[in-house]
């Protein structure tokens, strides 16, 4: 039926968002890098290091960036795996 075909491509699925997920946490981190550094020279024990850093438009974008994509990748499986099943999986009525 098709919610045993959802439930086995669906744990597939699972398999791929974690290698998925690693892929990507190094790939962000590896373009953001520069941005965290120029911000380096801030002392991390000071009270003034986070008002500077944390109210500034780059990190709140980076944030936002991170959520969406994060959201968006945890969305992609569930939607695409009922979509392939959808069309690939004929209804009990529909067989030849």
């Amino acid at each position: 039926s098709r919610k045993i075909i959802y439930g086995r491509a669906f744990r597939i699925g699972r398999e791929h968002i974690g290698a998925l997920v690693n892929t990507l946490i190094l790939a962000y981190v590896g373009t953001s890098l520069p941005i965290f550094i120029s911000y380096y020279g801030y002392s991390l024990f000071s009270s003034t290091y986070y008002s500077p850093v944390i109210n500034q438009e780059w990190f709140v974008t980076e944030v936002i960036r991170m959520s969406v994509g994060g959201i968006g990748l945890m969305l992609t499986i569930p939607i695409t795996t009922l979509v392939a099943v959808w069309m690939l999986v004929p209804r009990r009525d529909d067989t030849v």
